[in-house]
């Protein structure tokens, strides 16, 4: 039994169920759930240019997903925040949160209102004002969907820059300075360590290489690599992040590529290591709406890449229009690598030649970092 204010509805305890119910019947059961639970963020600023504040979006929240009404979408690729149509700062409803990542329907005022027309019904210019679902108050405070804590490392952990000195010939340093070709000075600059034992809650870090997550300054997590390949990964994970990491939240190497001329995006830390101070990592295919408005709040003006890897396709089209949506200021590219590589097998110089090359026949100038 769940206490007032909470609403279980096929497994999701849903902010606004009026929304989510709505959805149900429209599309016969096809909805999904995304940032469950997560509250929307945001506050209203005065701009020069128009007279109605303009509505900075900090975290968007919990999003119901269905199939698209307005394109050929099957797959669930319509997002509707759940404060969608809700009266906003201005008394206006807030027609513009929803976004479809199969066709971009949403980008057309007329389909926003045929969305909301679907949903709430005719509603004259009096009735505006109403709210016809209420929204019930997120357990995810404003602190804790904004502030991503300090963590401690998953038990004893070596720097292998320091164990090369001791023991040049431990299975981790061969892994990564003969297979994987890293050099001391990179061990040293992405502070990369082996677990020589780990906690009982973390044990599945023991053996591995483990490279810290800094955020804001603060150590906010971890990531471990397996050594070498295996057959299975079903059973053995290649990658082991620490639980409970808000990756969502956060971009991998984002205290140092937030000060660089531009931003690339990948996938993983390894990427990051083949792309240097530029990059960041969203930690997975999944470039999160927190993670676009970090980089819209922090990077405007700059030139963003997004260096997904090539078989990403969907994941990249979605990330790219997340993006664009976002980072209104600043040019945002997607550059394509061949079939069968990723940022991290290719050598740095490389990926920025692609990097480069790709920018600059869309009219980006892009330099590499020296």
């Amino acid at each position: 039994m769940l206490g007032a204010g909470h609403h279980e509805y096929l497994g999701h305890s849903v902010l606004c169920r009026g929304l989510y119910d709505k959805l149900w019947a429209l599309t016969d059961g096809q909805v999904g759930v995304a940032n469950e639970g997560l509250p929307f963020i945001a506050t209203a600023r005065q701009s020069m240019l128009v007279q109605r504040p303009r509505l900075n979006v900090e975290v968007a929240g919990e999003y119901y997903t269905i199939p698209c009404p307005f394109c050929r979408d099957t797959r669930q690729r319509l997002w509707v925040n759940h404060m969608f149509g809700q009266v906003g700062h201005d008394g206006w409803p807030m027609k513009f949160l929803a976004i479809c990542y199969n066709e971009s329907c949403l980008t057309q005022g007329t389909n926003q209102q045929k969305l909301y027309d679907l949903i709430y019904g005719f509603r004259n210019a009096s009735e505006r004002g109403n709210n016809l679902f209420g929204v019930r108050e997120s357990e995810t405070t404003a602190e804790e969907a904004v502030t991503v804590r300090e963590a401690s490392p998953p038990g004893v952990v070596l720097p292998l820059a320091d164990l090369y000195v001791s023991n040049p010939n431990h299975p981790a340093l061969q892994y990564m300075l003969v297979e994987r070709q890293y050099t001391l000075d990179s061990l040293r600059q992405w502070g990369a360590g082996y677990c020589s034992s780990a906690s009982d809650r973390y044990a599945t870090a023991a053996g591995r290489i483990i490279f810290p997550v800094w955020f804001n300054s603060q150590y906010v997590g971890w990531q471990g690599r397996h050594l070498g390949e295996l057959s299975n990964w079903k059973t053995t994970p290649k990658y082991y992040t620490m639980p409970g990491l808000k990756k969502q939240r956060i971009l991998y190497n984002f205290d140092v590529a937030s000060q660089c001329p531009c931003v690339v995006i990948t996938e993983g830390l390894t990427d990051v290591h083949r792309i240097g101070n530029p990059g960041v990592a969203t930690m997975g295919s999944s470039l999160s709406q927190q993670q676009a408005q970090l980089l819209a709040v922090n990077c405007a003006g700059k030139p963003i890449v997004l260096l997904y890897d090539p078989e990403a396709v969907e994941e990249t089209a979605i990330a790219l229009q997340r993006l664009t949506a976002a980072c209104s200021q600043s040019p945002v590219l997607s550059v394509r690598l061949p079939d069968g590589t990723d940022p991290g097998s290719l050598p740095r110089e490389v990926n920025w030649s692609i990097i480069v090359s790709q920018c600059s026949a869309r009219g980006v100038r892009i330099t590499a970092p020296s």
